[in-house]
């Protein structure tokens, strides 16, 4: 009988304080209604500092207690289930009122955990959804920063990133508790899992042919087609360097043409000269050509054009 055990203080606050306590008021304090006491001893005048007290305690009308726990010399303590695999040991005590058969406290139990687990994967499963959406965030400043229609366009997008983003949570949602499940209960895991996989190689071969379609395609003018559509594609040539020395030297000459005979850098070519003795013979009438015209720069540019060397 519970009477003969003892409860720690844990259970005992555990025991409802729901029925009024009436009785006789004391000095200077007076009864409203029930089990409300008031008093004005302590005012300061204009209602200020008047005090109301409402006393509740047990209903000694109904007693009997349920308790679920580990007797231990005559205490209700903490049972630890034992340890199982992937699974820490789970602490029981429980108390309720009124006679209550055990089956009943198992199933007001096992209702209970359900209740807190599904309640946390759909605060898991709100939090994925909001971290997808809030990948979209610069796109929804770019969009507001467009004169007139900026707004409406940042509301749209917001709107289809919200709509988007959720198949991505919900997998990833899935994911992790068929990770969970896999050992556990394979026959719930597993077909999670495959869920989860399902959408990620659905959205990675979404991803793979928009990607396709969205490639830029242009025509041998230069002209950008529409994505996706191929109109006069032809193979560009490209041209290869074709002047009287080297590339690299023909760098070097380029740049102290400019450094002389544009930047009034004196004696630039003679040190490109002096380093490479035999391109003077090579190289001399186009230093020849600069220096007779009357547009250096623009005849620099046209010796470099000539040759295909791109600076």
């Amino acid at each position: 009988m519970a009477d003969v055990w003892t409860l720690p203080t844990s259970m005992v606050q555990k025991i409802p304080l729901d029925t009024s306590i009436s009785g006789t008021a004391p000095p200077l304090w007076v009864r409203s209604e029930g089990s409300l006491f008031t008093t004005n001893k302590y005012g300061l005048g204009n209602g200020m500092g008047d005090m109301r007290i409402r006393f509740k305690g047990n209903n000694w009308n109904n007693v009997a207690l349920s308790v679920l726990g580990k007797n231990v010399m005559g205490t209700i303590q903490d049972w630890v289930a034992p340890d199982d695999w992937l699974c820490s040991g789970y602490t029981l005590k429980d108390l309720r009122m009124g006679t209550m058969e055990i089956s009943k406290m198992w199933e007001m139990q096992r209702a209970e955990s359900s209740g807190m687990t599904w309640a946390l994967r759909f605060v898991g499963f709100a939090l994925a959804w909001i971290a997808f959406c809030l990948l979209a965030g610069p796109l929804e400043v770019a969009t507001d920063c467009i004169p007139c229609i900026g707004p409406m366009l940042c509301n749209a997008v917001s709107a289809i990133a919200c709509c988007v983003s959720c198949l991505p949570a919900i997998a990833c949602t899935m994911g992790v508790v068929g990770v969970v499940w896999i050992v556990m209960r394979p026959m719930v895991g597993i077909p999670l899992i495959i869920i989860f996989l399902l959408v990620m190689i659905g959205m990675i071969v979404w991803k793979c042919c928009f990607t396709k379609k969205s490639k830029k395609v242009y025509d041998s003018e230069g002209q950008q087609d529409d994505p996706g559509t191929v109109v006069g594609k032809q193979d560009v040539e490209v041209k290869q360097y074709s002047g009287p020395v080297d590339e690299a030297l023909a760098r070097s000459f380029i740049h102290a043409l400019r450094a002389e005979y544009v930047q009034n850098e004196a004696g630039a070519v003679g040190v490109v000269f002096d380093a490479n003795g035999n391109a003077e013979g090579a190289l001399g009438p186009y230093e020849e050509e600069v220096r007779a015209a009357g547009d250096k720069a623009a005849c620099i540019d046209s010796i470099a054009q000539r040759w295909n060397l791109v600076i």
